[in-house]
């Protein structure tokens, strides 16, 4: 079988969870199925791994606008090199072809969360819809995903497929060389204490400032520690730095923009505590990361992140901000706690396989 991908968000430049999830998953169903062709579609230069797979071609099709490419540039492509499936990783698909299609569709948050920018949320609705018009499947990445877009839109549930994620992409870490590695990024990133994390573009519904508000209620009532902010800046960026400067915690907060995923699991790993406030996910990378690397989980209740986390991490009420500090404070004080739940964490992470995602996913294009 020929299955065409549309891998623009594999791209070595695409660092947040699409790219996470088309990478991983195109290498592992190459690697399972390699009596199946994959011919990965692009405009710019793709992760460089892929090369080394035989079963894996790559066909660069340029072409100026994103939504261009998908409705122009690719079509015009399909009546030349036919796949016999095509799958649409990203939330998008092309309307003009009549190769089969399936679409994954990651979450709703232009729907789940108020106060979306009106230009934005008017071209995400229409991309859903096109998404579901046009798709002869739907993967899903969780049930919390399903369940909004049954909620937001007259779709046949048959249509749909619940899928999710891997977290394998997260190496397990050589125990005998813990203890140096820490050394290193404490000096690499000049944290000088114990240390509180936090992983995500600083959007606003990732929720942020909630952990730098929690982190100077600890850093008063006497707790020494520093924190650690990893991803790029987003649009509540200025917010954020605001309440660092009003807290005065500018010398104990340490921003990385990106880890890759060996250095983002050590962090992980000898984080005191990973905190997860987003009030709406779609599935939520971090969680399953953090617990694969032997790290602490507390989390907010909103979105899929429960259905996610399981009985493996804790939670807080996203709109009590109190509660967020209190669980912080038991879970940083009690090491029996930590420990229960970094051994919960590892066996409940080890579940999410992207080779299982990798052979759930070819059992959908038997459509």
């Amino acid at each position: 079988m020929k299955i065409g991908i549309d891998a623009r968000s594999a791209m070595l430049h695409k660092k947040g969870g699409f790219g996470v999830y088309t990478r991983n998953l195109i290498k592992s169903m190459a690697l399972i199925y390699p009596e199946h062709i994959f011919e990965l579609k692009h405009q710019k230069k793709i992760e460089h791994g892929f090369n080394k797979l035989n079963n894996i071609k790559t066909n660069k099709l340029s072409f100026p606008l994103n939504i261009l490419w998908t409705q122009i540039r690719l079509p015009i492509h399909f009546l030349r090199h036919k796949s016999d499936i095509f799958l649409f990783p990203s939330q998008t698909i092309s309307k003009f072809s009549s190769i089969k299609k399936v679409v994954t569709i990651h979450d709703l948050r232009f729907k789940a969360i108020e106060n979306h920018d009106k230009s934005e949320y008017f071209r995400l609705n229409i991309q859903i819809k096109d998404c579901i018009n046009y798709s002869d499947m739907i993967i899903c990445v969780s049930n919390q995903t399903k369940s909004d877009l049954i909620k937001y839109y007259p779709v046949d549930e048959k249509k749909i497929k619940v899928i999710y994620h891997g977290a394998d992409h997260i190496k397990e870490l050589n125990k005998s060389t813990l203890i140096y590695r820490k050394n290193d990024l404490m000096k690499k990133f000049k944290i000088r204490r114990d240390f509180l994390l936090t992983v995500g573009y600083t959007q606003k519904h990732k929720n942020i400032v909630s952990v730098v508000r929690c982190f100077g209620n600890l850093i008063k009532d006497g707790y020494d520690l520093d924190l650690v902010i990893v991803g790029p800046q987003g649009n509540d960026e200025k917010n954020i730095q605001v309440k660092i400067n009003d807290l005065g915690l500018s010398d104990r907060v340490i921003r990385i923009p990106y880890a890759e995923s060996r250095l983002l699991g050590y962090l992980y790993h000898f984080s005191n505590l990973f905190i997860y406030p987003s009030i709406y996910e779609g599935f939520g990378f971090p969680v399953l990361e953090s617990m694969r690397s032997g790290g602490v989980v507390l989390g907010s209740d909103a979105g899929s992140i429960p259905e996610i986390g399981g009985n493996a991490m804790e939670y807080f009420n996203v709109n009590e901000p109190e509660e967020l500090t209190y669980k912080a404070k038991n879970i940083i004080s009690d090491r029996d706690k930590r420990e229960m739940l970094k051994i919960r964490g590892y066996e409940h992470a080890r579940n999410f396989l992207w080779e299982n995602t990798a052979k759930k996913t070819m059992q959908s294009f038997q459509i």
